[in-house]
């Protein structure tokens, strides 16, 4: 009786604590491209993220709990875990700009507009245009009070 009554305990026990393995890639809806560093948790605030290729594993302990897809620029999905141990999700871009924010010498966060100074600001394609091999000198002479030096290593 007293081995009976310890198996029906440790039956019970590893059923409670079993996990179910999930796994799958997270990919862009319009290219197919898979999309690192995709936020992945559950209901119950166990998470992971995806590697370089979309792909991720994470564990969960039963099949009711929510898998939460998010990342920056993208709608969050929300999918039922279920019967599944594959779960292939495509997220879908989001079409909104982000405001502008700009946080002034005493760190108080203000928009452009509000200001009453002149602010400088750098554009992507001032950016993205290439004149030379270290980002770090693209920037050089682009804004006033900024100073690029070289180190060691050649980097800013």
């Amino acid at each position: 009786m007293k081995h009976t009554f310890m198996w029906i305990i440790l039956f019970v026990t590893s059923i409670s604590f079993s996990q179910i393995k999930i796994s799958g890639k997270v990919t862009d809806k319009n290219s197919g491209i898979g999309i690192p560093s995709v936020n992945i948790s559950t209901s119950s605030e166990n998470g992971t993220t995806s590697d370089f290729n979309g792909t991720y594993n994470i564990e969960v302990t039963d099949q009711n709990q929510i898998l939460t897809f998010s990342y920056l620029g993208y709608k969050t999905q929300k999918i039922k875990v279920g019967d599944a141990t594959i779960l292939n999700v495509q997220l879908e871009e989001i079409e909104t700009n982000l405001d502008e924010v700009v946080v002034t010498a005493l760190g108080l966060n203000r928009k452009t507009k509000e200001l009453g100074y002149v602010v400088q600001e750098i554009k992507a394609k001032d950016v993205a245009e290439v004149k030379t091999v270290n980002f770090l000198d693209n920037l050089s002479g682009k804004l006033a009070g900024v100073t690029i030096s070289q180190g060691a290593t050649g980097v800013g």
